[in-house]
């Protein structure tokens, strides 16, 4: 296996709908899943937002990251380095967008990263859904 293969495949599920085995995590890779989970839970909290906000989001073929909430949302994925990045915007009247940026956690099951407020940063979370 490669060593970009490893680094995308150690860093396990991201959020899942449908969660693949640890044998079936390199034919995610082949057919295109940055991670091996077609589906998750993307969390914002801190960052003096109003309150604490959940997606739930869909991962599929070529990692493209479909938003199934009510918040504005876009997220992609770089293959070659597990970066992630993004835009989100709360249903708050108001509310302006939200950059955001994070990695693929190796040897985990999920991704996690940064967004910057006013005056404080907060965390964004991507999982496996319950």
């Amino acid at each position: 296996m490669s060593i970009r293969s490893q680094m995308l495949l150690a860093a396990g599920a991201v959020a899942g709908v449908l969660a693949l085995a640890p044998a079936q995590a390199e034919d995610a890779v082949k057919i295109g899943l940055i991670l091996p989970m077609t589906g998750g839970l993307l969390t914002f909290n801190g960052g003096n937002l109003a309150e604490d906000t959940t997606n739930s989001v869909t991962l599929g073929l070529g990692s493209k990251v479909t938003n199934n909430s009510p918040h504005k949302l876009t997220m992609s994925f770089t293959a070659a380095s597990g970066l992630f990045k993004g835009s989100y915007t709360p249903t708050n009247a108001g509310s302006k967008a939200v950059s955001f940026a994070g990695a693929v956690l190796q040897k985990g099951t999920n991704a996690a990263g940064h967004f910057l407020g006013t005056s404080q940063s907060g965390r964004v979370l991507l999982e496996v859904a319950p």
